[in-house]
Parts: C-alpha cells; sequence; structure tokens
C-alpha cells in the first residue's frame, strides 16, 4: 500500500509539472476589463507572456443590463501602437467576429499560428445595454 502511494504521488507530480509548463502564465495589460455602455467603444488590450507558437485569447462579456450586443474585432501588433486586423491561418481572410448574445457569455479565439505579441479586442456597443468584459491569453 505504502509503494502505491509513492507511485500515485509521483505520478501526481509528473502530470502535474506536465500541466504547468504546457500554458505559459497569462498576462493582462492594466486594461484587462472594460465596460461599455449603449454604443460606445470598448478597447482591451493583452500580451503573450513571452515567444509562444500558438495561443488562445479569452473574452468574457458579463451583461449588467439591457439589451446585450455589439460588433466585436480582434487584432494584432507587434508595437502595441500600430494595429492590423487579424487573419485566419487557414484563409488569410479576417478572423471570424462572435455574435454577442443578449446574456453573459465567453468567446474564444484559437491563434495557431501567434505572430503578434500584442492582441486587442474591440467591442462597439449596440441599442440600450451595459456590458463588463475582460480578456486574457493563454499561450505556448
Amino acid at each position: 500500500m505504502k509503494n502505491l502511494l509513492i507511485i500515485f504521488c509521483a505520478l501526481a507530480l509528473t502530470v502535474g509539472a506536465h500541466a504547468q509548463t504546457s500554458f505559459k502564465s497569462a498576462y493582462n495589460s492594466a486594461s484587462d476589463t472594460i465596460k461599455v455602455t449603449n454604443t460606445e467603444v470598448g478597447i482591451l488590450t493583452v500580451r503573450n507572456a513571452g515567444p509562444a507558437t500558438s495561443c488562445a485569447i479569452i473574452y468574457t462579456v458579463t451583461k449588467v443590463s439591457g439589451t446585450a450586443g455589439g460588433t466585436v474585432l480582434l487584432q494584432g501588433s507587434f508595437d502595441n501602437v500600430n494595429w492590423v486586423n487579424v487573419n485566419s491561418p487557414y484563409t488569410q481572410t479576417a478572423v471570424t467576429a462572435p455574435t454577442i448574445a443578449n446574456a453573459s457569455g465567453v468567446y474564444a479565439y484559437w491563434m495557431p499560428a501567434n505572430p503578434f505579441p500584442y492582441y486587442r479586442i474591440t467591442h462597439t456597443g449596440t441599442g440600450t445595454m451595459v456590458i463588463t468584459a475582460s480578456a486574457k491569453i493563454l499561450s505556448r
């Protein structure tokens, strides 16, 4: 029984160590949370923790009041000043923007080819609404 416990602990440490190194730590910029009211434009910027071959950008929207909606645009930058629309690596057309439903939700962008150190999400509200949103990036 003691040997079984030792093997289990060693396996748990090995799996835990692998899980921790699969993704670099997420880094959120200072503007990691926004509030968008009616037709305002909110911008969130996230930066990779370091060189990465791929990343996932997680955009979380929380409905506060009204009819949540709007359009979302994903852009990338090498210098955090000049921005370009992010293209799909498969089709070389703009990444499809999610449709913001009239509810809270989580939206994800998977970038298998990760050329940019900075990404930003621009959310343009619509109608009468208030939402809060946050973004984070997971790189590997």
